[in-house]
């Protein structure tokens, strides 16, 4: 089975900025951010963090 893809996002430059001040945000500005170890970007850029035991999860929403 193969896989096509003809664009993730229709409107790339204004995904990426808002995907580049999600990433900021969770990496430096809420307040248990040393708490997450991993940041994970999915197929469709979408950005989660981890902890060290995947137990806990932060999404990119505020």
């Amino acid at each position: 089975m193969s896989y096509v893809i003809q664009a993730t996002e229709k409107n790339r430059g204004i995904g990426s900025e808002y995907g580049t001040k999600a990433l900021l945000y969770l990496m430096n500005f809420r307040t248990d951010s040393n708490d997450i170890s991993y940041y994970i970007i999915d197929f469709f850029n979408d950005l989660t963090g981890s902890c060290n035991q995947v137990s806990k999860l932060w999404d990119n929403v505020r």
